[in-house]
């Protein structure tokens, strides 16, 4: 099986009242996105369905989760079980899709003001 269809089950039992988690927490979020973004050594899951041991296979490089986000290895190593414990992220460096799109409305909002401005500064 693929990651993909290993990990299919839990992407389908996703909830939108999982981006609470981080709401108030932007160390949460600098951990999420750097693990994103980072490069991951994948085991074969094989017909593998529970997500505890699905962790196992990967390989977590906490020292460059920490260059990647400015964050203590604690926080990191905190941060970590707190997102994977409640799905935020999967083991492939995917994301839970409501987290996501939460991410991507914070920055589009924040660069709504700057994108309007540059486009009020080119009409004058």
């Amino acid at each position: 099986m693929t990651w993909d269809e290993v990990l299919a089950p839990y992407r389908a039992a996703q909830i939108p009242e999982i981006v609470n988690f981080l709401i108030d927490s932007p160390y949460l979020v600098k951990i999420a996105l750097a693990w994103q973004q980072m490069e991951k050594d994948l085991t074969d899951p094989g017909p593998e369905l529970d997500l505890s041991k699905l962790w196992k296979l990967v390989s977590i490089d906490y020292y460059q989760l920490s260059l990647m986000t400015g964050l203590e290895a604690i926080q990191i190593m905190d941060g970590m079980e707190i997102l994977k414990n409640n799905r935020i992220i999967f083991p492939d460096g995917s994301m839970n899709r409501y987290v996501k799109a939460y991410l991507r409305s914070q920055v589009m909002h924040k660069l709504r003001p700057k994108i309007e401005k540059a486009a009020d500064l080119k009409e004058k």
